[in-house]
Formats: C-alpha cells, structure tokens, sequence
C-alpha cells in the first residue's frame, strides 16, 4: 500500500502509530506526581485524540479505510501497554521529572498545557514542608519574553490591591490570581492556582470537534462576550481575547479570563510590539496598522473567538448554516473592518448576543459532559 496518498488529516497520525516503538513514541509526555486517575484521563484523552482521526467509518476512499483500521489496531496495543506502564510506574516519561527550585518550595513539572510565542504553561506540584498542592508555571519563554510576564505580574498584583475598594470588586471572581513569582535560568516565572474543572475554549473545541452542540457552544458564547466587558470595568485593553486564554467551568459555567501580559492602561495604549504568529488573523486591522488598541479591537478578538466557537472560519469570518441569522448578524458586526461600525460598548455586545441566544435556545441550564 502507498501510504503518501493517504488522507491529509490520516497521513501524519498513520505514519506516528505504525513506526511507534514503545507508547511513548505516540502518546509523549503524561505528568508527574499526578493521581493515577488523572494521569489516566490524561492518557485516554490523547488516546481518544488520535482515535477520532484513525476511525475508518470516517473515510470513504478504501485506502484511507484500510489504513485507519489498521492504525486503529495499533493504537489499541499501544494504549494499553501505556495503561500498563502507568499502573507499574515504569511510564518512560515519569522517570525525567523536572523540578524547579524558588527558596523552600519545589516545583515539579508535570503536563505542558500550553506552548505560546511569550510564555510555555506547565501543570506543576508546589510542595513545601511536605504540604503539596497542584499549580500552573507561566515560564517566559526566553529572556525576551520576560518583559510580558514582568507586565502581567503587575496587572495580576494591581487585581489584587484594588479589588476591594473598585469597580475591579465586581469581576474579581474571573481574573487570575498571582500566588508568587521567581527567576529562574534568567526566566521569570509565574505561579498561577490550578483551576479544578475548568477547560479553556480551545480545549472544549478539539475534544468535540464538529460534535460540540450549538447550544453548549451559545452559553459558552455568552462568556467570550463577557471578556471585552471584563477588560474595561478592569480599566484595561486585553489585546490577546483568544481560546486559550478563557477557561470556563463545564458545570458551573464560571469564567476565568487569563493572558492579560499584553494588556494595557486603557487611556495610555499604545501599539502592539508583539503580534502572535499564530493568532496574527485574530487581531483587528487598525492593530496590525500599528495603530493604539481600543476596546473596540478587544471586541474584534472576541468576534473571531466566537468564530471559532461555533465551527466557522476565522480567515474568512465565515460561520456554519447551522449558526442563527440573529446570532450570526451580532458576531460579524464585532468583525468589521472599521472599528467605529463595531459595537460601541461590551456591555452593548453581550446584552444583544444574550437576547438573541436565549430567544433561540431560551434560559434553561445546561451542564457540559466530557467523557474523559
């Protein structure tokens, strides 16, 4: 069989399962003093991954078939000899555990959780005196970087100060809190609480894909909505409104908004010195124009967010059939060219998309499942 003319999605997963050795080749890094439960859900999430890829029902050609189901076979043998090898501990990946060191706390590193263009996530272990407790590490990426997470140590610190005696009191709640911070190979580091439950947006539209029911997709909506709000009662432009940085309880629907290192005094921003290449597509034209960010510009972000909700094409701002005309007028119009043809206002946003999904889907609460 000539597998270069297999599947685009197929290719790439085929070839990574069928050259495997050992599981690690396929399912990489898991954690590290994690509960074997949670380094098992780890484990199945990944497996379930790559399973969505290599089901052959999803293929109609007979090559791509016949490779999916053989790669299927495979990827079966090799998660259960990772189940097995997390069960004896003999995982390869548990055995290099890197651990870092800020006076009588060690941090051990355990699942990357996100890889950015500023910063690298880690879920991590803080354990000082014996007392353990899970945490994030927000560490720079290089030195360069430094200067962002310097920023967002400040903001987060400002959140903190003020929040009892401003406006800041009211979305508290949703804003990340800064546990403490250190240097470390001349990279500044940030720790950060784990937040039990939650996932962010892109996390809940890989896990479903295609699957993920609209009107889950709407009340998450609702939250993205709210972020623009957030920055402003916080006196900032956040300038970096993207799936990673709102994590959203599926239960509870609680938002935390994160990633405020590239946010500005709202009346003193000035143009962006950093564009993520990733997300360059996601920024409004008067950014990319070098221009200051507004609110206005935080709104556009957030329209491209609610883009990628609802299974659309942030490059062309183009959203699926399924997507109501009333809903679907609301996020082109956060998606405009000219930011004075925006809304004027977040608040204005969020109670036009509010309206607008609860007559379509009404009030009724809906809990977010996950199989893994």
């Amino acid at each position: 069989m000539e597998h270069t003319y297999l599947d685009d999605e197929l290719l790439p997963v085929f070839n990574q399962v069928m050259e495997a050795i050992r599981p690690e080749d396929v399912f990489g890094s898991i954690s590290v003093l994690l509960p074997l439960r949670e380094e098992r859900a780890i484990l199945q999430e990944k497996r379930d991954c790559l399973a969505t890829v290599v089901d052959p029902n999803k293929y109609t050609r007979l090559i791509d078939a016949q490779a999916a189901t053989d790669a299927a076979a495979r990827l079966s043998e090799l998660y259960k000899a990772a189940e097995t090898k997390l069960q004896s501990g003999s995982y390869a990946e548990q055995q290099h555990a890197h651990v870092l060191v800020s006076g009588n706390v060690r941090y051990h590193l355990g699942q990357k959780i996100a890889d950015g263009d500023i910063s690298v996530l880690y879920r991590a272990i803080a354990v000082d005196d014996n007392v353990s407790n899970e945490v994030i590490l927000k560490i720079a990426r290089d030195s360069k970087a430094n200067e962002y997470l310097k920023r967002e140590a400040g903001v987060l610190a400002y959140f903190d100060r003020v929040h009892n005696r401003h406006t800041v009191a009211h979305i508290r709640p949703t804003l990340p809190t800064l546990l403490t911070q250190f240097v470390a190979e001349e990279k500044i580091i940030l720790v950060l609480p784990w937040y039990h439950g939650h996932r962010s947006v892109r996390h809940i539209v890989e896990h479903f894909g295609k699957n993920l029911p609209i009107a889950h997709a709407a009340w998450i909506a609702r939250r993205v909505a709210a972020f623009p709000i957030t920055a402003k009662i916080a006196g900032m432009v956040h300038t970096a409104i993207t799936p990673e940085h709102l994590l959203i309880h599926p239960v509870t629907h609680e938002p935390i908004y994160l990633g405020w290192g590239s946010s500005q005094d709202a009346t003193r921003a000035k143009s962006l010195t950093h564009i993520s290449k990733h997300y360059r597509h996601w920024y409004p034209p008067e950014v990319l124009q070098k221009n200051p960010p507004t609110h206005q510009s935080d709104i556009y972000m957030a329209g491209k967010t609610l883009i990628y909700l609802f299974g659309g094409d942030e490059q062309t701002n183009t959203l699926p059939a399924v997507v109501p005309d009333n809903v679907a007028r609301i996020i082109h119009a956060c998606v405009e060219d000219d930011p004075n043809t925006r809304f004027a206002d977040g608040a204005e946003l969020f109670n036009e998309l509010t309206s607008a999904i609860r007559s379509v889907w009404g009030r009724k609460y809906q809990a977010l499942t996950f199989d893994t």
